[in-house]
């Protein structure tokens, strides 16, 4: 079941926006899925933690195509 994206707003340190589907496969084999978020569209979010113990929240979306949308 898929998180709420207002569970998540606010919250988001990066974001990854990917047209292609071979760019979206990479960031996601970098950054693999621990979340699926809901909102207007589905988003990919995990977690990374650094080497000085700091942990960022990452949220991943494929667009369906180039432009403003």
């Amino acid at each position: 079941m898929a998180i709420k994206i207002s569970d998540i707003r606010g919250k988001v340190d990066f974001a990854i926006i990917t047209i292609r589907e071979d760019e979206f496969r990479a960031v996601l084999k970098r950054f693999p899925t621990e979340e699926a978020v809901e909102g207007r569209r589905r988003y990919s979010l995990c977690s990374l933690q650094t080497n000085h113990s700091d942990r960022y929240l990452i949220a991943a979306i494929r667009c369906s195509e180039q432009g403003e949308g």
